[in-house]
């Protein structure tokens, strides 16, 4: 397996000059994401089920008064303005 020194190496070799500061620059913020993603408090199983149950019920709710409220304009501009 080749190391991050031996690929820095590589890149350095094969790349353009300018290239290596933008290949520097990606490993170094895959490097901070990862470090950063140890960090993170992931919810446990039951709190994601339930917060999806949560998401799908609003939406549902909400298609429907959307859906709703497109019907009753419907209608409404209907009786306004006959076609």
């Amino acid at each position: 397996m080749l190391t991050s020194e031996g690929l820095l190496a590589t890149m350095n070799v094969l790349s353009p000059p300018g290239r290596f500061l933008i290949n520097m620059k990606i490993i170094t913020y895959l490097r901070e994401t990862k470090a950063e993603l140890k960090h993170v408090i992931w919810p446990t199983r039951q709190q994601a089920i339930l917060l999806t149950i949560a998401v799908l019920i609003i939406s549902g709710i909400l298609a429907y008064l959307l859906g709703l409220f497109d019907f009753l304009f419907s209608k409404g501009l209907e009786t306004i303005l006959p076609f």
